[in-house]
């Protein structure tokens, strides 16, 4: 595998939160994809985990901003490998604060609910900007992608992508939506909020009985109400719907 550049350069721009995808370095491979698979790392420069690196799509995402903010700029040195061969780029960080700007979003967290098992495409949530100038052209994008919600680029309808949502798989998702100025400016005018996705519970799994099999022994004096044996079972619903009974 080989990386199309020896060298990456990237800004995060401040005020930013934790798991925002910072910028996604991808290799070619000349082998058929059905045998080789790549695997990217993270080989050195990520002093105090500041950074993590998805092994699988090559995204490099903030994993602690409080210690990063402090550290500026940072060098990494990544690799991907198909298993016998390796190659290797660097990534080079800076963070920057934003400059000051009336951009901001109409509320700084939204909560929202789908619920689970649902394949069905529907708005969620719309984010909205204020403090715009007049014709002033602002596109959303979600700095934390996520394969269930997609936003408009203009519209900042939050709208789920029809894959299945499983309570008992996730039952939480955090957006974070980015605002973004797309006018001609000498100045970055952005604005970011957090998009909170709930995805509430319906009765769609059985009790478990847990420990089996399971034995009792009887004595020959046993008298009536004596306990011989006790059962178990769990159910991964929530709330009312996780309740077990046993008869």
């Amino acid at each position: 595998p080989q990386f199309p550049q020896p060298e990456y350069n990237t800004t995060v721009l401040l005020p930013t939160f934790n798991n925002v995808s910072i910028i996604q370095v991808e290799a070619n491979d000349c082998d058929s994809p059905n045998i080789t698979k790549l695997e990217y790392s993270i080989v050195t420069g990520n002093y105090e985990n500041i950074y993590a690196m998805s092994g699988n799509s090559g995204v490099v995402s903030l994993r602690n901003k409080s210690r990063g903010v402090h550290k500026s700029p940072h060098r990494l040195k990544v690799s991907v490998s198909d298993g016998p061969h390796t190659a290797f780029a660097f990534v080079n960080i800076k963070w920057e604060w934003s400059a000051e700007s009336t951009l901001r979003f109409q509320q700084a967290v939204y909560e929202a609910a789908i619920v689970e098992n649902s394949t069905k495409i529907v708005t969620v949530a719309v984010v909205a900007v204020v403090g715009a100038e007049l014709n002033e052209h602002i596109v959303f994008s979600l700095l934390n992608p996520s394969p269930m919600f997609h936003v408009g680029l203009t519209s900042g309808a939050i709208r789920t992508t029809g894959l299945r949502f499983d309570r008992e798989l996730q039952d939480h998702f955090q957006l974070i939506v980015q605002g973004r100025s797309e006018t001609s400016s000498a100045e970055v005018r952005v604005a970011q909020t957090l998009v909170n996705v709930s995805v509430l519970d319906i009765n769609d799994n059985c009790p478990v009985f847990v420990g089996l099999p399971y034995y009792g022994t009887v004595p020959v004096d046993a008298a009536k109400g004596d306990v011989i044996t006790k059962v178990h079972a769990i159910d991964l619903d929530s709330g009312e719907n996780g309740e077990v009974r046993y008869e």
